[in-house]
């Protein structure tokens, strides 16, 4: 989570405790709602009701003193109506909505413009969402945008190969097996786009490096139709 205000970054220092960063963190993984004060003490400070509250009051003193600017910055940042808590929207540009909202417009785009919305919604990917903090509040957000991740790549690779882009394919193609050494479909997208140049043995490169990574974390073969399109591929489905 990088934080910036007025373009500068907040230092995890400014902070003043871990516990004040985390609580940004769990605010803006939830911020499409308010959470209770209770929900987020037994996220945050789980087996401590005794200094919960005053740890979390204290932890949100110190959130919005690391984001104001000077001592005349009254900013909440969080605003609190009824006992629930909520990031103040209007004061904040996340990059998962970012990255979202120009997925959304590329479903929508005519054929030569979806990669290029694709393509910019994939610069604001930084590696795993929060990564470092392990917490169990985090895991299925981490996993909802892993998976938006990999459908954002796997749309722009068939979009390049559509339009002729080979290499680019395979470049996007690569992405999406660094990130999941075990993603069937985008060892399909890599062999796809060695087919698209003329490149057999690229083609059976990948489908060896596939079937190494599956024997060897999972004990299995890949799935008969990656097989029959590998064949296909290389022009041995005869």
């Amino acid at each position: 989570l990088e934080v910036r205000v007025n373009g500068e970054v907040v230092p995890r220092g400014a902070f003043a405790s871990a516990k004040a960063f985390e609580l940004l963190a769990y605010l803006v993984v939830h911020r499409a709602e308010s959470v209770t004060i209770d929900r987020a003490l037994e996220a945050l400070w789980p087996g401590e009701p005794n200094r919960a509250k005053t740890a979390f009051h204290t932890a949100l003193y110190r959130l919005r003193g690391a984001l104001r600017r000077g001592d005349d910055d009254a900013t909440k940042f969080v605003l609190v109506q009824a006992g629930h808590y909520r990031l103040d929207a209007a004061r904040f540009d996340v990059d998962v909505d970012r990255f979202e909202a120009l997925v959304s417009q590329a479903r929508e785009a005519p054929q030569e413009r979806r990669a290029t919305l694709l393509e910019e919604a994939l610069t604001l990917v930084r590696g795993e969402l929060l990564a470092g903090l392990d917490r169990g509040w985090i895991d299925l957000e981490r996993r909802r945008l892993a998976d938006a991740v990999r459908d954002a790549r796997v749309r722009l690779a068939e979009a390049h190969l559509a339009a002729g882009r080979d290499a680019r394919a395979l470049a996007v193609a690569r992405d999406a097996i660094a990130a999941d050494p075990l993603d069937e479909h985008a060892y399909l997208l890599e062999m796809r786009a060695h087919r698209a140049a003329g490149d057999v043995a690229g083609i059976e490169r990948a489908f060896r490096s596939l079937s190494t990574a599956l024997e060897g974390e999972l004990g299995v073969r890949p799935a008969p139709e990656t097989e029959r399109a590998y064949r296909r591929l290389t022009g041995r489905d005869a």
